[in-house]
């Protein structure tokens, strides 16, 4: 009875002083084919052809973005990873890293974790759709990888991503 009196009196004080990092669930739900868009995400490839020579799927490096302070897929995301997670699974030797990303507002500290919970979730994600989960790495980079620099929302919203790069064992 007393540990409850306590967790009850302690719990909204872990609440108040995590809402600053608090994330909506991550909706693993696959994006259909009728949301399935163009990749403008388009660059290096990995993979070849299978022991019979057949090519199998080309991966190619892969970018998915996110809101503010979240790591919520949106359906586009989803679109790439499903083709991420196919070329995964056609192909063995390939491996993929996931490099988590954050705008520049925050602390150093709290950018990392928010780049290594949107590489996770990404990683979670393509597990989900089948992806053999040990061939996936995932590192953050916080805010010290940004693809622009400059001080205002669209910027941001650039470097608010994980980048997917496909490699051959």
């Amino acid at each position: 009875m007393r540990a409850l009196v306590i967790a009850s009196l302690t719990l909204p004080l872990l609440v108040g002083c995590a809402s600053k990092q608090a994330e909506k669930p991550i909706d693993t739900t696959p994006a259909s084919n009728s949301q399935q868009q163009n990749d403008p995400n388009r660059g290096k490839k990995a993979g070849g052809a299978d022991s019979d020579g057949n090519d199998k799927v080309s991966c190619e490096e892969a970018k998915v973005r996110f809101e503010f302070n979240s790591t919520t897929l949106a359906s586009d995301a989803k679109s790439t990873l499903e083709k991420v997670a196919a070329c995964l699974k056609s192909n063995a030797k390939v491996r993929v890293t996931i490099e988590g990303n954050a705008d520049e507002r925050g602390t150093e500290e709290y950018n990392l974790s928010l780049g290594e919970n949107r590489a996770q979730s990404v990683a979670r994600y393509l597990e989900l759709l089948g992806a053999d989960r040990e061939r996936v790495k995932t590192v953050s980079y916080g805010k010290g990888n940004p693809e622009c620099s400059e001080h205002d929302e669209a910027c941001w919203a650039r470097n608010r991503r994980a980048a997917l790069k496909p490699t051959s064992k």
